[in-house]
């Protein structure tokens, strides 16, 4: 306000050019537009979330899934599995040889 109440020019034309640069000045069509390409990327977003929400479900009513999640110790899970598979090897190596 003071430059251009002081008929300062060259300020006025700075204050402008750096306004430009940073695109405060854009038309309404430019508006529009982005708001059209973030309503289109939320949709998108929520397209998504739904397809991995549906996964996430399908994964809890796995068998898998649910075995693995009702282990509430699995360092001891490992163990004893590891012991039984090592039992059972050695009872084929037993049954090989005999």
């Amino acid at each position: 306000m003071k430059a251009y109440q002081a008929n300062d020019l060259r300020t006025i034309t700075e204050i402008l050019v750096d306004l430009e640069k940073r695109n405060y000045f854009k038309s309404k069509s430019e508006t529009v537009s982005e708001k059209d390409k973030l309503k289109a990327a939320i949709s998108n977003l929520r397209r998504h979330i739904n397809i991995l929400e549906n996964e996430i479900i399908s994964i809890k009513q796995n068998d898998t899934f649910k075995t693995i999640n009702s282990i509430d110790d699995l360092d001891n899970y490992f163990i004893k599995t590891k012991e039984k598979l090592e039992m059972e090897l050695q009872e084929l190596k037993n049954e090989k040889l005999g």
